[in-house]
């Protein structure tokens, strides 16, 4: 059996079931991928278990109704890629809509790349490196997504990943990407002793914010502000960070690639700020999609 046994399922049936499979390898009959130890998963994306499926599902709920809304049907012949997939929390829900062949995600940190063959995660995944490009031919990809990964490149990495992101999603694909919000700098400024002690991440932010004048006057004027924190010996600060980019930044500039559609900064629904955008349409993509479209 495979995951299309489940396609008749709705989005919250589906989340039902990979709750189960926190728990359960086998169900109905069909191996689900697995999960790593809660240090890891806390360590990576700051929760666990049942919290860490219902954040990756907003955003999967996210990512699926953009699509139907500026795109069209989601179909199981569609390609999609994982920008910094991680250990496979958000592609995995992908499962019950899309053929395994065509889920595609890439990473710069080989331990999440094996994460991912640990769990047996059924999608081809390929490591990358910070400043590369991506290994797949131009307009490959109906959606490209991209969770808290645009958080933390500089202004010119952002730039180099536009680019290529652009050149392999198609034609009227979609593009979903995280960014911190300009709140994200109150939250820096509200980060106490007591718990810069408890988080290198927390002690770096607070040091940055602390030794840097003009942070608004700054981020008012250029619309970016971006701390070289770094992430360890493979991630130096020159490809690595946190950065914080203002809506009207993302508009002006990531419109050289993308329409965007929407910067939808809603903290009851995500902790980061959610960019939609799409690939613009030349007159053969118009063409192109009303067939792909088209009953058979």
């Amino acid at each position: 059996m495979s995951f299309h046994a489940f396609s008749h399922l709705d989005d919250h049936e589906w989340l039902a079931v990979l709750e189960r499979s926190l728990n359960e390898t086998v169900i109905d009959g069909v191996e689900f991928p697995g999960f790593p130890s809660i240090d890891m998963q806390v360590g990576s994306v700051g929760s666990s278990g049942k919290t860490t499926l219902l954040e990756a599902f907003a955003f999967y709920r996210h990512l699926k109704n953009a699509y139907a809304q500026h795109v069209g049907r989601l179909s199981a012949h569609a390609k999609i890629l994982d920008f910094g997939i991680g250990w496979g929390r958000i592609i995995r829900f992908f499962l019950k809509d899309v053929a395994t062949g065509g889920l595609h995600g890439v990473d710069v940190r080989s331990d999440f790349i094996e994460l991912c063959r640990l769990a047996r995660l059924p999608a081809k995944i390929i490591r990358t490196t910070p400043t590369g490009t991506l290994p797949y031919p131009k307009c490959f990809f109906d959606i490209v997504y991209a969770y808290s990964v645009f958080t933390h490149l500089p202004e010119d990495m952002q730039h180099l990943w536009l680019a290529e992101i652009a050149r392999v999603l198609r034609p009227g694909g979609l593009f979903v990407a995280t960014v911190q919000p300009p709140r994200f700098l109150d939250f820096c400024r509200s980060i106490d002793e007591k718990a810069a002690a408890e988080s290198g991440w927390f002690a770096g932010l607070r040091n940055h914010v602390k030794s840097r004048t003009h942070l608004d006057e700054d981020l008012a004027r250029d619309g970016i502000i971006y701390f070289p924190s770094g992430g360890g010996p493979a991630l130096p600060s020159v490809t690595y960070g946190d950065i914080i980019l203002s809506p009207n930044y993302i508009k002006n500039r990531w419109s050289t690639c993308f329409r965007v559609i929407e910067v939808l900064d809603d903290p009851s629904r995500f902790t980061q700020a959610v960019v939609t955008a799409l690939k613009p349409v030349t007159l053969w993509g118009k063409l192109s999609a009303i067939f792909r479209n088209a009953p058979h």
